[in-house]
């Protein structure tokens, strides 16, 4: 994945170059490992059609995937967002010296700092070929602040502020933590290239070996673990949040012991009012 980088300053929507033109999109074969990169979007989309500023310092990638019609992807393809999100969280928590830098994944497709700002998100257009016998497509596409100071926070934000409170605790405490090493910055290639290799990892496991070999890594990332949220639908009951099935549906079990799961589609995580509403 990456071996053939589709390159542009600026685009309106690297999802739309790839989903608009699904003649082109079909046509790539998997081993070229095609991935579109554009410096800047103009107009940058998430799921539901959602708005996503994506200005320069943006990490913005689509790719496509050609899946099998057996394939144990294709029969959970909702799960696959999750993997996506999975893969750029652990691009920076596993690179030396950032294991401690707060970027987690919150259900179902978001990249955030702590369980306060959304650094990025992930979104996966499908479309179904007419020969049953033919491969799926389906588009993955990425948005992460890397280094742009707005309309929120990035990566490299993190990173300062991560720098700021070690340098801050080192000079008062000879066994702090690290040290006081300064961090240095990812670049966008670098967080890019780190991500895919992530992603091209974790598919393999998935499609091998299912949801036991990437689960670990993916709730030791996770925001939600046990958390005890209202659930919109049920005149905001109190659930408690106990991760997530084959699917990438979110489970909950009630006071009463009943367990409920929730799909992404239908529901979203209010995290700033642990609250759980229906779209």
């Amino acid at each position: 994945m990456g071996r053939t980088l589709l390159y542009t300053p600026v685009i309106g929507s690297t999802q739309t170059m790839l989903t608009g033109n699904l003649v082109f999109t079909r046509a790539l074969r998997p081993e070229m490992g095609v991935v579109c990169v554009a410096g800047q979007q103009t107009q940058g989309r998430g799921r539901h059609d959602n708005a996503w500023l994506s200005p320069k310092g943006c990490m913005m990638f689509s790719c496509p995937l050609a899946l099998r019609p057996r394939s144990h992807l294709l029969a959970h393809l909702s799960l696959l967002q999750h993997i996506v999100a999975l893969s750029v969280v652990t691009a920076i928590r596993t690179a030396p010296g950032y294991e401690e830098l707060p970027v987690c994944i919150k259900w179902p497709n978001d990249i955030y700092y702590q369980n306060r700002v959304k650094l990025g998100g992930v979104l996966v257009s499908v479309f179904s070929a007419s020969d049953p016998t033919s491969p799926t497509t389906a588009v993955i596409g990425c948005g992460v602040n890397v280094s742009n100071k707005y309309p929120t926070m990035s990566v490299n934000d993190c990173i300062q502020l991560h720098n700021n409170t070690t340098h801050s605790s080192s000079s008062t405490s000879s066994s702090s933590r690290g040290g006081g090493i300064i961090l240095p910055p990812f670049t966008v290639e670098a967080l890019l290239a780190l991500s895919l290799n992530r992603l091209e990892r974790y598919l393999s496991l998935y499609e091998h070996s299912g949801m036991s070999a990437i689960e670990t890594d993916y709730y030791h990332y996770w925001l939600h673990k046990d958390a005890v949220v209202q659930l919109g639908s049920h005149a905001n009951e109190e659930v408690t949040v106990r991760g997530i099935d084959q699917f990438g549906y979110l489970r909950v079990v009630t006071q009463t012991g009943e367990e409920l799961n929730l799909r992404p589609d239908g529901n979203s995580f209010d995290i700033m009012n642990n609250l759980i509403v229906m779209k």
